[in-house]
């Protein structure tokens, strides 16, 4: 996990709400799959312009099962289970991400822990698999 560049702001309306009993704002963190196994969903409100690659963090998520509520900057590439993926408009209000997380954190899981990363382990995020696919892009350039 990382810092984002409004990890300031986020702790002064943290601050500001009074809802500091309900946030975290860990920072970094080598512990990513902890932090994923101890969570209920995954939000990454992440900014539409300039969009941002991969975003590998997605991927794990979906890895540990984890329903998300992520804005239209994650590529479509990085989604393995679309059951999982609940895009929002980043520019839409904090109310209308706050009902959102509150209905996934209300519904069933899509789908079982198991089978989410069994579903990862079978698309091309899978680590033999990558590894294979990157070995042949550079082995047909010679």
């Amino acid at each position: 996990m990382g810092e984002g560049d409004l990890q300031k702001e986020l702790k002064i309306k943290d601050e500001q709400y009074e809802i500091s009993q309900n946030v975290r704002i860990i920072g970094w963190s080598d512990d990513t799959v902890a932090l994923m196994k101890s969570s209920s969903v995954f939000v990454f409100p992440r900014l539409e312009y300039p969009k941002e690659g991969l975003g590998l963090v997605v991927v794990e998520a979906q890895a540990a099962g984890l329903p998300m509520a992520i804005s239209h900057a994650i590529v479509k590439d990085a989604i393995v289970i679309s059951e999982l993926a609940n895009y929002i408009n980043y520019r839409n209000n904090p109310e209308e991400w706050a009902e959102k997380i509150e209905m996934i954190i209300s519904e069933p899981a899509p789908i079982s822990k198991y089978e989410a990363l069994t579903r990862v382990q079978q698309s091309p995020f899978d680590l033999r698999r990558a590894t294979e696919n990157l070995i042949k892009i550079y082995e047909s350039d010679e």
